[in-house]
């Protein structure tokens, strides 16, 4: 199952940690892997190549089922970066919908 946390203070996303691979015993588990990847990393190059956020402007971690970003708080605040983040969350949100047995999200307060 991948868990994934999503960093907020109050209403300004910070970034996510996802982490460990959906169980790819089946091929729901394979797709649903493969969507959060797509997700996450479609965010971390919005970020970039949309609310031209350096990557000296945010912490990225990147290993095999481990990928963090973190936003320094001067950037944080970009109404872009929000809307990317924002829309990450209803992208995993929706996945977590229909496919709860691969997918564990939560919203933590930093």
């Amino acid at each position: 199952m991948t868990k994934v946390t999503i960093y907020k203070r109050k209403d300004l996303y910070l970034g996510f940690l996802a982490r460990e691979h959906a169980d790819t015993v089946d091929d729901f588990g394979s797709v649903v892997c493969g969507s959060i990847s797509a997700l996450t990393l479609t965010s971390i190059l919005s970020l970039n190549q949309i609310a031209h956020i350096d990557e000296k402007e945010c912490i990225i971690e990147q290993e095999d089922g481990h990928l963090l970003l973190r936003l320094e708080e001067n950037v944080a605040d970009s109404k872009e970066a929000q809307v990317i983040l924002e829309s990450l969350e209803v992208g995993l949100m929706a996945i977590q919908e229909n496919y709860s047995k691969y997918i564990e999200i939560k919203i933590q307060e930093v």
